[in-house]
């Protein structure tokens, strides 16, 4: 420590003069008794030169005190950073769920191309199995019906021949002597004993039994 010798004040060992009167202090270690030197209304002609350098040095308590506000600014820089980057971090996962990525586009293109493809694929196997359902249609239709006359006219052959609306129906009229009748070239209708085949000899699309007519 360092002493005023004027006025007794003590200070630290950096601190040259004394704040009060500018008197140039002295180390506690160098002295063992306290010199109070009279008060004089004059200042001596160094006090000048030593309170201006006395003013230019600064205390201790505003180094700390720069210090403290330097250390809040930088607490309350980090603590501002901290929760910045925890908001972006926050937003990340939601701006990424919002971005759509070219793999991902890539990906939607592809499932659209296949479930159109796959829509065709049922349309078409619709297709077939309708067309099918008409194959055996015509097929059924072929069976249950016989075949073509061998001809498209036929000679009625042991009168009296009934010519009748539907096989085995009712008589439309009756061909009493051995004449030329026409033949519609349409299937024949199958039956057991012989076949039924369409003809015009009473004016309207009628039948006759092949056991009536004869093909010459």
């Amino acid at each position: 420590m360092k002493r005023c010798p004027r006025c007794n004040r003590e200070f630290v060992d950096e601190i040259d003069f004394c704040f009060d009167d500018g008197t140039p202090l002295l180390s506690n270690a160098s002295t063992q008794e306290t010199v109070v030197l009279p008060t004089s209304p004059a200042m001596p002609d160094y006090a000048p030169a030593a309170a201006h350098q006395t003013t230019a040095q600064k205390p201790p308590y505003a180094i700390l005190g720069i210090i403290f506000v330097l250390t809040i600014a930088a607490v309350g820089f980090g603590v501002a950073y901290f929760v910045s980057s925890q908001e972006k971090e926050i937003a990340s996962p939601n701006k990424a769920s919002n971005t759509t990525s070219p793999q991902d586009e890539d990906k939607k293109k592809l499932d659209e191309e296949k479930s159109r493809l796959d829509a065709d694929n049922t349309r078409l196997a619709e297709e077939r199995k309708r067309l099918d359902a008409e194959r055996q249609k015509v097929e059924k239709q072929k069976q249950a019906s016989g075949s073509l006359p061998p001809s498209t006219t036929a000679w009625t052959v042991d009168p009296p021949t009934n010519i009748r609306a539907t096989p085995n129906g009712a008589i439309r009229c009756v061909i009493s002597t051995p004449s030329m009748i026409t033949i519609i070239n349409t299937p024949s209708i199958p039956s057991k004993t012989g076949a039924w085949y369409r003809t015009t000899a009473c004016g309207g699309s009628d039948v006759v039994h092949s056991n009536q007519v004869s093909f010459r």
